[in-house]
């Protein structure tokens, strides 16, 4: 590491625009990251390489799990022996199964390197109409052993984050569902296309023109008008019997009801209100008070009693 911080310097002025806008101390940190051959060598910056990027999936090395495990516990990151223990539940590994990992792009850089280069965009979980972040990845050609990465998220810049790691974890997936080995190029593209798009709302006025010939037959309009016909009178007079006050009979184009049945509600259907119990004979407050205190009378320990006829009368 340190001969690479002595020999970096010399390779500050080949960095891409972002890494440009950084300050001192992580481009400093940036530029080291992509030395290689003890810091004789430098590797491109991926967000400065120009050339024809691809996404066929057969162009990336056999990265396994192990690869994974060393570059993520070696390397300063949230991770730990104990949380790969359980990958699944990993933030990284979780952008791969919910599709936020989008198309992964290889570079080979040139034929005497031995690093390929891999780069995708990774949309945030709880902000999806964010920015996406981009990771990227150096490997080496051969093993697939993991060299360096970043990623332009704010954690990015001085560890290995959950975006890189999710860029990592669908390579690794790849390779074991044998993506990467498939004879069929499209149909590895076409796994590597898949993802979870960002979906722009819309009204069905702006879309009805996309829809409206994709359509195999005319759909009839349910829009209200006065040529629809009427239920029959039977139908008409069970609906009444039923709901007698709804917006159907009470609207001002109802139809003609002749001898409208009885509605089978009763007044019994429900108890009555506690309000109909009131009485209001005696409903003079300072009457029920002067009844009370005259009924009352005291016990040898001095507490006072109601009498129970002025009781019942006191709580009526």
């Amino acid at each position: 590491m340190a001969d690479k911080a002595n020999t970096s310097t010399s390779y500050l002025n080949n960095l891409s625009a972002y890494a440009s806008s950084l300050s001192v101390e992580a481009k400093e940190r940036y530029s080291v990251k992509l030395l290689y051959n003890t810091g004789t060598k430098s590797l491109p910056d991926p967000y400065a390489i120009a050339g024809k990027w691809s996404s066929d999936p057969s162009t990336w090395p056999d990265l396994t799990f192990g690869d994974i495990y060393l570059y993520l516990i070696d390397t300063p990151s949230i991770y730990t022996k104990e949380s790969m223990k359980a990958y699944k539940s990993l933030e990284a590994y979780n952008y791969v199964i919910s599709g936020h990992v989008q198309v992964v792009f290889s570079h080979p850089v040139d034929n005497d390197c031995p690093f390929i280069v891999l780069k995708t965009k990774v949309t945030p979980s709880q902000r999806a109409r964010d920015k996406p972040h981009e990771p990227w990845v150096y490997l080496e050609k051969s093993s697939g052993t993991v060299y360096c990465a970043h990623c332009t998220c704010m954690a990015g810049l001085g560890e290995v984050c959950s975006h890189v790691g999710a860029l990592l974890f669908k390579v690794e997936m790849a390779v074991k569902i044998g993506i990467t080995q498939s004879s069929s190029t499209s149909k590895a593209c076409q796994w590597n296309n898949r993802f979870r798009k960002e979906v722009t709302p819309t009204t069905v006025t702006d879309i009805f023109q996309q829809i409206k010939g994709r359509r195999t037959k005319d759909i009839e309009s349910v829009q209200a008008n006065g040529a629809a016909p009427l239920p029959s009178q039977e139908v008409l007079n069970e609906l009444y019997a039923i709901a007698p006050n709804a917006a159907f009979f009470t609207s001002v184009m109802t139809p003609s009801i002749d001898n409208p049945p009885t509605s089978k509600t009763t007044d019994n259907k429900y108890p009555q209100l506690l309000s109909t119990l009131q009485q209001t004979d005696n409903n003079d407050i300072d009457d029920l008070c002067n009844k009370t205190i005259s009924g009352s009378i005291l016990n040898e320990s001095g507490l006072s009693f109601c009498r129970p006829t002025y009781c019942s009368t006191a709580f009526q």
